[in-house]
């Protein structure tokens, strides 16, 4: 979805329509509540028809992406920007690190009682399109190296 970015410098990395800071949820939205594309367009005339057809062609995929960005946060003055368990202060990277050091989930909320079994479930199910992000994120701060 090359209409599509997630950049930590931009609400947080939640996804946006690339070279925006319109968050794609807030079109999906729009599209789920019945209005037309020529109505978005009236809203938000600098995206294009193309654009919106493909949000709409591909909105269950972009769903999936949305619900993934709603499991961590970044904030540059929280943990040097580093993506963390929305909520906490625990790094994402943490909670993959330990799954491929064969901890489980009783593992995992053992070891940080603070976290739901529901957002490590999450963790795990969007693992392919959070972790390579959040480790990606984590490499780019100077600090990391």
């Amino acid at each position: 979805m090359e209409f599509i970015e997630m950049r930590p410098d931009i609400c947080g990395g939640r996804p946006v329509i690339k070279g925006t800071r319109l968050e794609v949820r807030f079109i999906v939205d729009m599209i789920e509540s019945g209005m037309s594309i020529e109505e978005i367009l009236s809203e938000y005339s600098f995206l294009s028809r193309d654009i919106l057809e493909k949000i709409k062609e591909n909105i269950r995929e972009i769903k999936k992406l949305i619900d993934a960005a709603e499991c961590f946060e970044i904030d540059p003055n929280r943990m040097a920007g580093v993506p963390v368990v929305k909520g906490t202060r625990l790094p994402v990277i943490v909670i993959y690190d330990m799954l491929d050091l064969g901890y489980t989930i009783n593992d995992i909320l053992s070891e940080y009682p603070f976290l739901t079994r529901e957002i490590v479930e999450k963790l795990i199910k969007y693992r392919s399109i959070i972790e390579p992000f959040v480790r990606k994120v984590t490499e780019s701060i100077p600090f990391q190296r």
